[in-house]
């Protein structure tokens, strides 16, 4: 499956591209994450028409045992989740008790911070802590090759304006 993903303002941003995989076969309760977690069963893809692969021997393969996780099946976001949850976690933050959504790093001597919100696959990361944001980055990076760094213009349907300042009052964490 390709679709385009269009940018808050309904200028192309990029196309994405897909294999979903049907999971009629695939027991309640077992299952895979998002790109990189655990794949912790086995799973099947019978292939599209018109792709086969050979084996050592030569022979025509028409079906592939799945080495990485896909979208489509069932369990997929709830464990990609459980994933997220043990890198992000492992990388020194808290989840909110309030909003499992969002983890956060405090820097109690400095009051120095850094929050992660998630949804799903997408993570939005801000705060004033620019040494810890860059180590949480260096380790997307060296763990799931995240290469895509560019300055967020929409993350849930709300549009970013970087021009805009907030006067208000602060509040201390």
């Amino acid at each position: 499956m390709r679709k385009v993903k269009h940018r808050a303002d309904g200028a192309f941003g990029k196309y994405k591209a897909r294999l979903i995989a049907r999971d009629f076969l695939q027991k309640l309760g077992v299952g895979l994450v998002f790109l990189k977690a655990r794949l912790d069963t086995n799973i099947w893809l019978q292939l599209p028409p018109g792709i086969a692969f050979k084996d050592k021997d030569g022979k025509i393969l028409k079906c592939a045992k799945l080495s990485r996780n896909l979208y489509g099946l069932r369990d997929s976001p709830i464990n990609f989740n459980k994933e997220l949850v043990r890198f992000i976690t492992a990388a020194g933050f808290k989840q909110l008790e309030c909003n499992k959504c969002i983890f956060f790093h405090l820097d109690q001597a400095t009051k120095k911070f850094v929050l992660v919100g998630c949804e799903v696959d997408d993570l939005i990361i801000t705060g004033n802590d620019a040494a810890c944001i860059a180590r949480f980055k260096r380790k997307l990076v060296d763990d799931y090759k995240v290469t895509d760094w560019e300055r967020v213009a929409s993350f849930l349907g709300v549009n970013m304006d970087y021009g805009l300042r907030c006067i208000g009052h602060r509040r201390q964490i």
